[in-house]
Parts: C-alpha cells; sequence; structure tokens
C-alpha cells in the first residue's frame, strides 16, 4: 500500500514478501539494480550483513522559501531487506518503507506470497 505526503511517495512494505524467481545470488543482485535509483534510493550491504534500502527525500524547491522549512522536510527512510531461499526462487521480506517507483520495479519482477502481521 502506497501513501503520499510532502516529504516523498513511499510504499509501507512492513513485513511484505515477494519471490524473485532466481538463486539467492543473482536474487540479491537482481532486488539492489531493481529498487536503485539515483537520488533516491541507494541499496547497500551493513557491515553486520545486512541489506537496506535507503530512500532519500529530496527537498522541494518551494522549501527554500520558507526556510525554516528546510528543517522539516528532507528526510530519508530506511528499509531492512531479508533474503531466504524458497521454493521457486528467492524470497524478499521488506521491513519499512520504500520509495513508490522502486517498490513498483519490484514488484514487476516479483509475486507476492504472504503478508505477516
Amino acid at each position: 500500500m502506497g501513501h503520499w505526503s510532502i516529504l516523498s511517495s513511499l510504499d509501507q512494505m512492513e513485513g511484505r514478501t515477494y519471490v524473485v524467481p532466481l538463486p539467492l545470488d543473482e536474487a540479491i543482485y537482481a532486488v539492489g539494480y531493481a529498487l536503485q535509483s539515483e537520488g533516491r534510493v541507494v541499496t547497500e550491504q551493513t557491515p553486520d550483513g545486512r541489506y537496506i534500502a535507503r530512500t532519500i527525500a529530496h527537498t522541494p524547491g518551494w522549501a527554500f522559501l520558507v526556510p525554516l522549512l528546510l528543517l522539516f522536510v528532507r528526510r530519508t527512510k530506511v528499509a531492512e531487506l531479508v533474503f531466504s531461499p524458497v521454493e521457486g526462487g528467492t524470497g524478499v521480506t521488506i521491513f519499512g518503507a520504500v520509495d513508490t517507483k522502486a517498490a513498483m520495479r519490484l514488484r514487476e519482477m516479483t509475486t507476492v506470497v504472504r503478508v505477516r502481521p
């Protein structure tokens, strides 16, 4: 489910699992590539081995008209990606919010299998 705000257009992906029809190593690369968007979403592996997608919200031009708004408009959201082998490929469970366009690219290459409560 997506929502729009003044900060960015984000999809709350909390606990959604998608199946990528690829082996684990290829799925990690493909999902990272699908989610990345220059200036909007960066995917990375943290030193402790976790995978994250960092959605970087831009600062709209109108915010510069009221300098105080600059403290509130720019936001970054971080989602954790958990990969696991499943029947038919690799399961990708996402915890957190992801940029809507990036989430659409991910959905194009996968199918939803379950939503965790």
